[in-house]
């Protein structure tokens, strides 16, 4: 198996999200995993819900297209 930790800022996840000056409180793996390729991200941002204590959170699915060119870069946009 080759395999690395990847390290990446919480900040430049939520700005990928489209979430810019957003906070990511936490990132994990689903506990049913049902489905073990995805991970949930807390963020913390105006145009997302408002969630009082105790509440769970709202799940968003985000839609985003990831184009991919010959010398190794990419692109994405958020379509949804």
């Amino acid at each position: 198996m080759n395999v690395a930790r990847v390290v990446i800022s919480k900040n430049l996840l939520a700005e990928m999200l489209g979430y810019h000056g957003g906070i990511v409180h936490r990132v994990r793996e689903p506990e049913e995993y049902m489905n073990p390729k995805d991970v949930y991200l807390y963020i913390e941002h105006p145009d997302l819900p408002q969630v009082e204590e105790g509440e769970v959170a709202q799940e968003i699915y985000p839609v985003i297209e990831v184009k991919r060119y010959k010398n190794g870069r990419f692109s994405y946009k958020r379509l949804d």
